[in-house]
């Protein structure tokens, strides 16, 4: 796992960004293979949509849902690569100049938008790659806000 920031600053803008990066982790999904969940492949339910193999869509990603082709070994299925990167945070900001200030009796005036969980790309089938698949997603969270100094 590893972490990039940014701080950029110019005429008095400021911009903030940071990537999270998790690499090589594998997770259980039980979306994928059982009952409770809706992803039992007996062909009844297909909690999460599936590329199953069929005579119209000749794939080889998933075998062919079936009550009789149980395979003890069906509980691999579940098991995926749950590496993700992430925009944890970013943020956007502007300070007024000085001389703007000094005219109405102000020290520092910022105004700023910034945002929290904004992106994340994985492969993992799932709301989000950090919690259980049945929990609810990470919240996305946007602020608005202005800094006044007098």
């Amino acid at each position: 796992m590893g972490s990039i920031s940014n701080n950029l600053s110019y005429k008095g803008f400021e911009l903030g960004a940071e990537l999270y990066i998790v690499q090589g982790v594998i997770r259980q999904n039980p979306f994928m293979q059982e009952f409770n969940y809706g992803g039992r492949l007996d062909g009844v339910l297909n909690g999460i949509k599936r590329d199953y193999w069929t005579p119209e869509n000749p794939s080889n990603t998933m075998f062919r849902p079936h009550a009789t082709n149980y395979s003890e070994y069906r509980g691999t299925i579940a098991y995926k690569d749950a590496s993700y990167i992430r925009l944890r945070n970013i943020s956007l900001s502007y300070n007024f100049p000085r001389k703007w200030l000094d005219f109405i009796g102000m020290s520092k005036v910022k105004v700023y938008v910034s945002g929290d969980n904004i992106w994340t790309k994985t492969d993992f089938l799932s709301y989000s790659p950090e919690t259980l698949a049945n929990n609810y997603p990470e919240t996305k969270n946007y602020t608005f806000g202005i800094n006044i100094n007098f």
